[in-house]
């Protein structure tokens, strides 16, 4: 997945607009082998009111970074960096009204896919009890825009047989994982750039 820098820029192009899309070019010249596209937009245009820019000279990337002024390279050089999307695993180990942890993990989970991010939320011993259907409010509805934007839930198969239930009584859409502890290794070691438990 490549990186998208947007410049936005006043009109005409002042001398601190013109220093930051040097200081892009800059980078840009450092960073050939990278996958860069950088776009010059003006400040009026829908992209900055996308955003939320309105003072110009901004710098975004990635739709996720916002840094006003004029970063120098090295600053444009740690900003792409960090907002490259990453793996994140949320592991849920409470359940859905004995504590704020699910709501916590939900809304983490939620914010870090619309940044995105891929992410997974697994469900482990009373974490278990959120995927379980039938449930009304407003955080099943933060789930359910949670699996809509491509968020993964999954569920440990050995906690979901000790709080008796079964695949059946699951929402749609969610993994069950048989080995846990295996399943979770692999996720954690293979697939997840970092990991939050809950």
């Amino acid at each position: 997945m490549g990186t998208l820098i947007e410049v936005f820029r006043n009109t005409p192009v002042g001398r601190n607009c013109r220093a930051l899309s040097q200081n892009v070019a800059q980078v840009l010249q450092a960073n050939v082998e990278k996958d860069l596209e950088v776009r010059f937009l003006p400040l009026d245009s829908p992209e900055a009111e996308a955003r939320g820019v309105e003072i110009a000279p901004c710098l975004v990337v990635n739709g996720r970074t916002i840094v006003e002024g004029v970063p120098g390279p090295d600053e444009i050089t740690r900003l792409i960096e960090e907002a490259v999307p990453t793996a994140m695993g949320i592991i849920l180990t409470r359940g859905p009204y004995s504590s704020g942890g699910a709501e916590d993990a939900v809304e983490m989970a939620v914010a870090a896919r619309e940044s995105g991010d891929e992410v997974g939320l697994f469900l482990i011993s009373d974490g278990v009890w959120l995927a379980h259907k039938g449930q009304i409010g407003p955080l099943m509805g933060r789930l359910a825009s949670f699996q809509e934007a491509g968020g993964e839930v999954l569920v440990s198969g050995e906690h979901l047989v000790a709080a008796g239930l079964s695949p059946e009584s699951l929402l749609e859409n969610v993994t069950v994982l048989s080995d846990t502890y295996d399943g979770l290794v692999d996720l954690v070691m293979e697939r997840w750039d970092k990991v939050i438990i809950l």
